[in-house]
């Protein structure tokens, strides 16, 4: 009679926890919870553009001299009595961007392959183009750099850096004018020569 006793007390017991456990399992299935957000989260990109105008005419000068860099930093647009066709080059870089990422780029210079006169004999001299005609750094020293002296272009390894800056959102627009000319170091010789340079920009992030 004891052991028939215990054996209900445990289906009992076990009967109860059975119990419980389907009532949990039940408890959980039915209860659900959902709810679609309303706060949109966004990330965009910035916008970039860049642009290099050529505003004048190539410099030409035919039966150029030597000359100091005193003559060679006022060499006008046009002297046709002294050979100067074009004394100066101008150009222009714009820029604008949205977004916090700073944009560096570089003004260079590359010889053309026909060229046939000694490079650390052609002075370089650049300005902001304005009207107090303001050299940019680099060339605001004592004396003018000669074309073969300039750092190598960081672009292009055949190419030589006239200039470089970076700028962070909003706007730029730069003038620059340029002047090449033979330093008075050079000889002239029995046979003439000449120099070709084309102005080149880049820029990166």
């Amino acid at each position: 009679m004891k052991a028939n006793a215990k054996k209900e007390l445990v289906f009992s017991i076990s009967g109860v926890l059975l119990l419980i456990i389907v009532a949990v399992s039940v408890s959980y299935a039915v209860f659900t919870y959902s709810k679609e957000g309303k706060v949109a989260n966004t990330i965009s990109t910035g916008t970039i553009s860049f642009s290099y105008n050529e505003t004048s005419n190539g410099i030409s000068i035919t039966n150029a001299q030597p000359m100091t860099d005193a003559a060679g930093k006022v060499l006008v647009a046009s002297d046709t009595a002294n050979g100067i066709n074009q004394g100066y080059f101008d150009f222009n870089v714009t820029g604008s961007m949205s977004g916090n990422n700073a944009i560096t780029y570089e003004v260079y210079g590359t010889v053309d392959s026909g060229s046939t006169m000694d490079a650390n004999f052609i002075k370089v001299y650049l300005t902001d183009g304005g009207a107090t005609e303001t050299p940019m750094a680099g060339y605001d020293g004592a004396v003018v750099p000669v074309y073969e002296s300039l750092p190598t272009s960081s672009s292009n390894p055949n190419g030589k850096r006239l200039y470089t800056a970076s700028f962070t959102g909003g706007n730029i627009s730069q003038n620059f004018r340029l002047r090449l000319w033979v330093a008075d170091t050079y000889t002239l010789a029995d046979t003439s020569k000449t120099f070709t340079m084309r102005v080149n920009v880049s820029a990166t992030d």
